[in-house]
């Protein structure tokens, strides 16, 4: 991780977007998955949780699935994604000191 400083933005950047967006992406479907998962449960319409504004698709079984289907693919599209090749790609020289076959990845 390689900070960045903006003096004239009084700012010290961290991460590259793709980071923030990875992070965040895998942050809210794990937390839809949680909450998806509960109401494939009839706990929705039990515990009132449909007069919530918002939330009046959660005691519908087939939405609910569906939202957990998109959830879990966003959640595992992460393995196969094109921000581990280019997270691994911007840390390769890190990583190859780590690899085990002798070949160079790139050359």
């Amino acid at each position: 991780m390689s900070e960045k400083i903006l003096a004239e933005k009084n700012l010290i950047v961290r991460h590259r977007t793709i980071e923030l967006v990875e992070h965040w992406a895998i942050a809210i479907s794990g937390l839809l998955l949680l909450v998806t998962g509960i109401f494939e449960l009839p706990v929705a319409k039990r515990y009132y949780i449909i007069n919530v504004p918002g939330l009046g698709w959660s005691a519908d079984f087939i939405t609910s699935l569906y939202i957990h289907y998109a959830a879990a693919l966003v959640l595992r599209s992460r393995e196969s994604s094109i921000w581990s090749i280019t997270d691994f790609a911007a840390k390769r020289d890190s990583c190859r000191k780590r690899v085990i076959w002798p070949l160079p990845l790139w050359s």
